[in-house]
């Protein structure tokens, strides 16, 4: 409507300067010669019609180009001019505040999947309707690519501004559409990146919003989360620590440490449990609790975790020098989740055993209630090839997650560990002392032995003799140590003092 509108203005202009000017022109041709005035008419007049022609293609080609790149079905920009406007906004001499919202309609493949392809874009269309609404005369909004959508605040004053505008924008989708007659409700998640800072490229502040996206909806449906320079500076600390860790990897800067398993009755080291550390160059020794995690969700858990197994499995092989002890002393290796879904992670644990030459029975893998439940039928596959080899198995951190007599039953295991916050809490409540007694009670009737982890003083190791627990760990005996420690005990005799 407004296009014709413009065509029509244009056109009585046209019109009416094509009358002027002949007026004018015969005005001059009366006061003048005619040879004079003819030439001058038609000049004025081929003039006006090249002045028409010219806006009529200039006219096209915005058209053209305004057509190319907005939406059809929402009529909204697209992608590209998203990116010209954030570009121009960063570019700004002494700009403020610039925010980029994505929005993203959750769980809209099911509102296709009832309402069918046409539904979703009628549901799609109302909500353009509704988010340019609550928006800003200098905020932009453009639709990225299927139910995503994207708002450039260019002018905000700061971060609390942008929560502003993501709520008005949530509140804006709480009442229902009506699709096919029928009411639909639907919530989004949203991201939110901002940049007060003047330094941030159109490219990584869209990147900052899609992971901020990424965040909130895995904090669950119609949520938003806010990512500011702080965030961005501490996932730059998060992306410094992986690239340390690969050169760790390569350069072979992680240690092993090995806490003693003992026997509550007479104090004897039976076994070691080998725990990671890391010795970095620049930033000294780095706890476990700050890049293990880091390992898991990289997927370096992978490498780094057969790295232990054969490091392990290497110092076995040195401490069965030392004579009979040491011949009998078994190794615990911690395995994630990552390492037991590998196809040939069983093939890992035969070559480094076979390499070293080491007796299955000396290893015992400690798998998380986690690893076990995340494919059941995998994993019980997996340990069953394990169990073949003669590998000891034990489910680690026992009581902290899914814990039942049910699951347990599914899988070959030798033995559970007993979480540690159930430990501390033997002498502090009834509850804790109760649950502990019950996973001995039930993993003695399934003819599986039990050790305690985290046993820190007399009285919690007298608890759990009198419990009947088979075997404990915990600084109450030693703090993790190391290889060459390990080896003394051995030689001198396994029996520890307690610290």
């Amino acid at each position: 409507m407004a296009g014709r509108d413009d065509r029509a203005w244009w056109t009585a202009a046209d019109l009416g300067c094509l009358v002027a000017g002949v007026a004018a022109m015969l005005v001059v041709a009366l006061r003048s010669d005619v040879s004079v005035a003819a030439p001058v008419l038609i000049a004025g007049v081929l003039l006006l019609f090249a002045c028409r022609r010219w806006r009529e293609v200039a006219a096209t080609r915005a058209a053209t180009t305004r057509w190319a790149h907005s939406d059809a079905l929402t009529g909204l920009p697209d992608r590209v001019v998203f990116q010209q406007r954030l570009d121009a906004a960063l570019g700004r001499p002494a700009r403020g505040c610039v925010g980029v919202l994505v929005v993203d309609v959750d769980a809209f493949s099911t509102v296709n999947a009832n309402y069918g392809l046409a539904g979703g874009d009628r549901l799609l269309a109302s909500v353009a309707q509704r988010l340019h609404a609550v928006l800003g005369q200098d905020d932009l909004l453009a639709r990225l690519a299927g139910d995503q959508f994207a708002i450039l605040g260019a002018n905000l004053y700061d971060g609390r501004h942008a929560e502003q505008v993501a709520e008005r924008v949530r509140h804006s989708l709480v009442r229902p559409f009506n699709v096919d007659g029928e009411q639909v409700w639907i919530t989004a998640c949203i991201g939110v990146a901002l940049d007060d800072s003047g330094s941030a490229s159109a490219s990584a502040l869209q990147h900052d919003a899609e992971e901020a996206l990424e965040r909130a909806k895995a904090a669950g449906a119609g949520r938003h989360v806010v990512l500011d320079h702080s965030m961005r500076a501490a996932r730059a600390d998060r992306d410094d620590l992986v690239q340390r860790l690969r050169t760790a990897l390569r350069h072979g800067q992680f240690r092993l440490r090995y806490q003693p398993l003992v026997s509550p009755a007479d104090a004897h080291m039976v076994g070691v449990e080998a725990l990671l550390r890391w010795d970095d160059p620049d930033r000294g020794q780095i706890q476990p609790d700050e890049f293990v995690p880091l390992l898991e969700e990289t997927g370096l858990i992978v490498p780094v975790g057969a790295w232990v197994l054969e490091e392990a499995c290497r110092q076995t092989a040195l401490w069965r020098r030392l004579g009979r002890a040491g011949a009998d002393l078994r190794i615990s290796v911690n395995v994630a989740p990552r390492q037991l879904a590998q196809p040939d992670f069983a093939a890992t644990v035969a070559r480094a055993l076979e390499t070293n030459a080491v007796n299955p029975r000396n290893l015992c893998l400690e798998i998380t209630e986690a690893a076990l439940i995340t494919d059941v039928d995998a994993a019980r596959g997996e340990l069953a090839k394990l169990h073949d080899i003669g590998v000891s198995l034990a489910v680690d951190d026992f009581g902290t997650g899914y814990s039942s007599v049910g699951y347990v039953r599914q899988f070959p295991l030798d033995a559970v560990k007993i979480d540690k916050s159930f430990v501390q809490g033997l002498t502090a409540g009834a509850e804790d002392a109760a649950i502990a007694h019950a996973i001995i009670k039930m993993a003695h009737a399934l003819g599986l032995s039990t050790v305690a982890e985290g046993v820190e003083n007399a009285e919690e190791l007298d608890r759990l003799q009198q419990l009947g627990c088979d075997l404990v760990q915990g600084f109450y005996f030693a703090r993790p140590l190391t290889a060459e420690a390990v080896g003394s005990l051995l030689e001198t005799g396994q029996q520890l003092a307690v610290a």
